[in-house]
């Protein structure tokens, strides 16, 4: 067998031959070049089983460890809790231990300890929720939360919105701020249906938002924010409706309070 082969000939239009001994020819370049492509192929593929099975571990390892962290976390918090509550009640017993500057300290000190629990709760929901929505009754949301607090809150109509167990914790979150940053005394919250979108309004008749954290109320925030202390319930309530393919608005009420607004799209999204 005769041929003539040279290195660029490989990669490039020239064809370079071979003769078999029964006269019959082949452009070599482009036999070569196949073979080459065949084994770049199989490379590729025993690397991309390799890459799946190394991402398929590392999954399943972060699946553990999360699962872990949800478990410590939970402890903590229950663990916390406790001791908190105990402070609470130890500085009621003590002597003047309800006009004392420093004791009324103390309790307001544990009383933000157990509010920042409840958020980190919150946010444990808004980490987990991540899997599809479905349809949720704003009403039944609203009388659960409504339940919990002594001041009047009413609900004008309902709706079906495609959410998940975050939602809860969205209206939850507008409510418990109106009565505790707020001052509220009343609470009336309205469902609007329209062609593109459901509104869910909170409505309220306390202080409002100070002026000074207007513009960054939904951003991550430390929970012992001096000025409103907005913590990440705002925060939380912007991811969801994000995720919804909503989003949550805010407006001063006239003549005082606030107007919380959650948009939800009438349709399903993928998530």
């Amino acid at each position: 067998m005769k041929y003539k082969l040279t290195f660029l000939s490989v990669f490039v239009l020239t064809p370079s031959y071979t003769t078999f001994t029964n006269g019959n020819r082949v452009i070599l370049n482009v036999l070569i070049f196949e073979v080459f492509l065949f084994i770049a192929f199989i490379i590729l593929i025993l690397f991309s089983f390799y890459m799946f099975y190394r991402k398929k571990k590392s999954e399943e390892r972060v699946k553990r460890m999360i699962s872990l962290l949800r478990v410590v976390n939970r402890i903590l918090r229950h663990d916390v809790r406790n001791q908190l509550t105990r402070i609470e009640y130890a500085v009621e017993l003590l002597p003047n231990g309800e006009s004392d500057e420093n004791c009324l300290e103390i309790k307001k000190s544990a009383k933000r300890g157990n509010e920042l629990i409840n958020q980190m709760r919150e946010l444990e929901i808004l980490v987990e929720a991540g899997g599809s929505l479905k349809p949720i009754s704003v009403r039944k949301i609203v009388e659960e939360s409504a339940g919990a607090y002594k001041i009047p809150i009413s609900i004008d109509g309902d709706a079906i919105v495609y959410a998940d167990q975050a939602l809860f914790s969205v209206i939850d979150n507008l409510i418990r701020n109106a009565i505790e940053h707020g001052k509220a005394k009343i609470i009336k919250v309205i469902t609007t249906v329209e062609k593109k979108y459901t509104k869910v309004s909170v409505i309220d008749d306390g202080l409002g938002v100070p002026e000074e954290i207007k513009d960054r109320m939904f951003e991550e925030s430390e929970t012992n924010d001096p000025l409103w202390h907005t913590g990440l319930g705002l925060y939380i309530a912007r991811q969801s409706m994000d995720r919804y393919g909503g989003d949550v608005t805010f407006e001063s009420n006239k003549p005082n309070g606030s107007i919380f607004t959650l948009r939800f799209p009438k349709h399903r999204i993928k998530i």
